[in-house]
């Protein structure tokens, strides 16, 4: 795979950084093109203390945070298998050695690039990096499933139906704010179209069209059982995962 501004990041690093672009593709939160390079970039070895380790990667998300969102949960969930030191994401910081998991405020740096705000800059202790088989949530080593809705496996449908709200947009609470889309004012059928989906996978879930505690809960639990960002929300990503994640 060829990757636009990794440069000679040393092997472990590639495989990550392949990795967790592979991971996004098959969530339906593909690595957007940079809009100064047409395609998608991901800054690896530079002059900077830590690129010049040959173990940074910068995941240009520019605008796209819920992509962002994505990255750094996925570092973090796998990161003693990664090596992850550390992973730095709108102007905050996680470590595995300095107050571990918890997220610490930065100081400003002055733009939104050196304040991370449009790319998660993760930084790994070199160790070695096997390649993984992203089939499924299960075949990634140390992998952490929620609770199981049924006992039985069921195939996932292939493809899921394109989401229905626009860009940066999500199905959240309606005390939220523009961009959160509660089903009490517009796109109650498309709500209610996953919360039905959500059923036929095996989860207690009304499917009424609109977003509620219980809605959230259900989006909590399914985000932790397939990698997802855990937030409740129903964006692109746990919206195609509905349809494309099998049923486990």
């Amino acid at each position: 795979m060829s990757i636009y501004g990794l440069g000679s990041v040393k092997p472990p690093t590639k495989v990550i950084a392949e990795e967790v672009l592979a991971y996004l593709e098959r969530n339906g939160t593909p690595l957007r093109p940079h809009p100064d390079t047409g395609v998608p970039v991901v800054w690896g070895k530079g002059s900077s203390s830590e690129h010049a380790t040959g173990r940074a990667l910068d995941f240009m998300v520019t605008a796209d945070t819920s992509v962002g969102d994505v990255i750094a949960d996925y570092v973090w969930q796998h990161r003693e298998r990664l090596g992850l030191v550390h992973v730095i994401w709108r102007q905050r910081i996680k470590s595995t050695q300095v107050q571990p998991g918890v997220w610490r405020k930065m100081s400003d740096r002055g733009s939104p690039t050196e304040n991370h705000m449009d790319h998660p800059h993760c930084y790994f202790d070199g160790r070695d990096v096997k390649p993984v088989n992203h089939g499924g949530a299960q075949s990634i080593p140390g992998s952490r499933p929620g609770p199981k809705p049924s006992s039985e496996p069921k195939p996932a449908a292939s493809k899921a139906p394109k989401f229905p709200l626009p860009r940066g947009h999500y199905f959240g609470p309606k005390s939220g704010p523009a961009s959160s889309v509660s089903g009490y004012y517009s796109h109650r059928a498309d709500l209610k179209r996953w919360q039905q989906q959500m059923r036929e996978r095996g989860w207690s879930i009304t499917a009424d069209g609109l977003y509620g505690p219980a809605t959230a809960k259900v989006a909590r639990a399914f985000q932790r059982e397939k990698g997802l960002a855990v937030d409740g929300l129903i964006g692109a990503a746990t919206w195609a995962a509905a349809w494309k994640e099998p049923v486990t």
